[in-house]
């Protein structure tokens, strides 16, 4: 941690937003990511996004966590919507959430599913959602 915060004061002085990213169960340190400065925790996929909200919204932009492999890369364009607004929901109190893959978009995604999630994100992504 004293790293990452030294990185993030570095760059922050130069006008940069800084982002974290720690895949997998982040959840136990979650706060000690937050103490780093960053303005931004992506939360992965394998973990609540709710209760990453929950811990974090206050302090921090939270961004994820939609599964880059079952909903982005094998999943249809419904599904991937399903996903995308499951997300929205789960973050949306109070503001400070990007929608985004809970980790990394590799070569090789279907482009209609990351069509379908930008396109989802700007119909859905002004809260509240609609149920």
């Amino acid at each position: 941690m004293p790293y990452d915060k030294t990185v993030f004061e570095h760059w922050k002085k130069q006008g940069v937003l800084t982002s974290l990213h720690i895949c997998g169960r982040s959840s136990p340190i979650w706060e000690h990511m937050a103490e780093t400065g960053t303005d931004n925790i992506e939360i992965d996929q394998t973990v609540d996004l709710a209760e990453g909200k929950n811990r974090l919204g206050a302090r921090v932009c939270i961004a994820g966590n939609l599964d880059p492999s079952a909903a982005m890369y094998h999943g249809t364009a419904d599904q991937v919507e399903k996903a995308a607004r499951d997300c929205i929901q789960a973050a949306e109190a109070g503001g400070g959430f990007v929608l985004s893959p809970g980790c990394v978009v590799m070569p090789g995604f279907p482009a209609n599913n990351l069509h379908t999630l930008v396109r989802t994100a700007r119909e859905y992504g002004r809260y509240a959602l609609p149920n």
